[in-house]
């Protein structure tokens, strides 16, 4: 291989890395900016089960304990500091449990033996599940 070719072969490369990294830098950017801006309004944790609406509860900072059953099973949902979590559940893995708390839009708990998915939705979006 001659010299050009070489040459080619290492400024494509360097050329490579240099996008592929801006790409990166601009994605972390964009995150930062969408988690860290604050959501104007009052959300709602909204529940499903075999994916069909049930109910909307208002996000709040006291606490709140709503026990959901179902023909599936039970799970305890908390609602406390404007966020929601399941704090039991008779399911087998836990998986709902061991999720987290979630407070933002778009973010959900799914209890997939249960057939349960808490969603969080602003007041247009309500009941409005995908």
């Amino acid at each position: 291989m001659n010299k050009a070719g070489v040459f080619i072969k290492k400024f494509a490369k360097k050329k490579d890395i240099l996008i592929a990294s801006l790409i990166l830098i601009s994605a972390f950017i964009l995150a930062i900016i969408f988690w860290f801006s604050p959501f104007e309004g009052q959300l709602y944790a909204c529940i499903y089960i075999d994916g069909e609406f049930i109910e909307s509860i208002p996000l709040q900072e006291e606490l709140l304990q709503e026990e959901i059953k179902t023909q599936y099973g039970t799970n305890v949902l908390m609602i406390l500091d404007n966020k929601v979590y399941i704090k039991e559940s008779d399911c087998t893995y836990q998986q709902c449990v061991n999720s987290g708390s979630i407070s933002r839009p778009a973010q959900a708990i799914v209890c997939a033996p249960h057939s349960l998915v808490i969603t969080i939705e602003d007041a247009e979006s309500v009941g409005r599940h995908r």
